[in-house]
């Protein structure tokens, strides 16, 4: 129920904002076209691994890399695609963290209730 409530509020405000449609508010434009350009020349395994190597100089995230490479050589610059993912993604992430909650009774209306 929570999480269905969650989503609803999510497109909601996704929609209403213009974050989808606009595609410009939850990418990060320029590593993308960095990718897509480096994926033009070298192949994914390639591409997958001289990025990493690159950020291993600065900080270690190597899935974000591998997670990236995948979603650009999947969506190119289909920006409101990116976006959909993006919200798609989002409602997963809540899922994952609300529906144990729900299960174990930590998170149910009782409790709110219980609070009055």
């Amino acid at each position: 129920m929570v999480l269905a409530i969650i989503t609803v509020s999510l497109l909601f405000l996704f929609l209403r904002f213009g974050t989808i449609t606009s595609g410009y508010h939850m990418t990060d434009d320029q590593e993308i076209l960095r990718i897509l350009d480096t994926l033009s020349t070298k192949s994914y395994g390639e591409t997958t691994v001289s990025f990493i190597k690159g950020d291993l100089d600065i900080r270690y995230r190597p899935v974000y890399f591998v997670h990236r490479i995948a979603q650009a050589s999947l969506f190119g610059t289909n920006f409101p695609a990116w976006s959909v993912y993006t919200v798609v993604l989002c409602v997963l992430t809540f899922g994952f963290f609300i529906r144990p909650a729900e299960i174990s009774g930590i998170l149910s209306l009782k409790v709110f209730y219980s609070c009055q």
